[in-house]
């Protein structure tokens, strides 16, 4: 009796180390049977197919005939390789029971870091697709979403003073339209009137004998009429100028 117990122990030790790599993770229940452990298998042979695979190269001969999703793998497969280099071991593998099919992960241990490479089997046991990615820690994660944060706040506040410098430049615009408009409304300045030309004094007669005597006369007529003289046969027939006048002598 002993011995069977000692060799039922020694068996389930030995199974449990030989899946002590790999995890089965309870989830939606699958509507097919299948073998965990031909599943898991499955897996650690598409990862050492992953890294053997040129997916470089089979995109330019290829990549036309892919689909959208296994185009995009393969995308991925490239840059991810070009990260961490070739594959060196297995370091955990997953699987998950899905509704329609099983989700294998497997964690690679690679030159410059580790791979998540995760397959996708429906019930045929045929892998449909798979995805690829760099295997990253809480910390490097949280760093990358900082620096993320950082970069779109600072993108977020140069437009803001953007459209801050737009908003003070509106008004300074708005005036320069306005002058300019302004400038173009206005009617031409209305031609200077000629000035008027100078009044020319009328020319005085240098003969103005003809007048003086005609007031002369006029001026002794009026004299006999207010005193009764007669001026029958008075004639002035000639006058001349006198330096020593009695009206300057008056003065």
């Amino acid at each position: 009796m002993k011995k069977r117990l000692s060799a039922l122990l020694i068996t389930i030790l030995s199974c449990m180390f030989l899946l002590s790599g790999c995890e089965v993770l309870p989830s939606t229940k699958v509507s097919f049977d299948y073998d965990p452990a031909t599943v898991l298998q499955m897996g650690e042979q598409f990862v050492q197919n992953w890294n053997d695979f040129d997916f470089e190269s089979a995109l330019k001969e290829n990549g036309d005939d892919l689909t959208s999703d296994m185009k995009s793998a393969y995308e991925t497969s490239v840059n991810v390789k070009k990260e961490v280099g070739s594959v060196q071991s297995i370091e955990d593998s997953k699987l998950v029971e899905n509704t329609d099919n099983l989700k294998v992960t497997e964690t690679a241990v690679c030159d410059n870091g580790k791979a998540i490479i995760t397959i996708y089997v429906n019930k045929k046991m045929k892998i449909e697709s798979f995805t690829a990615e760099k295997y990253e820690t809480f910390g490097q994660k949280m760093g990358e979403a900082a620096l993320n944060t950082v970069f779109a706040m600072s993108f977020i506040f140069i437009v803001l003073i953007f459209i801050a410098f737009v908003i003070r430049l509106l008004p300074a615009l708005a005036k320069a339209a306005d002058r300019k408009k302004a400038a173009e409304n206005v009617q031409p300045a209305a031609a200077a009137a000629p000035a008027p030309a100078p009044v020319q004094a009328a020319p005085v007669a240098e003969d103005d004998s003809e007048v003086i005597a005609a007031v002369i006369a006029a001026a002794i007529r009026a004299y006999s009429e207010e005193n009764n003289v007669s001026t029958d046969g008075l004639y002035v027939r000639s006058i001349k100028r006198h330096n020593t006048s009695a009206w300057k002598k008056a003065v």
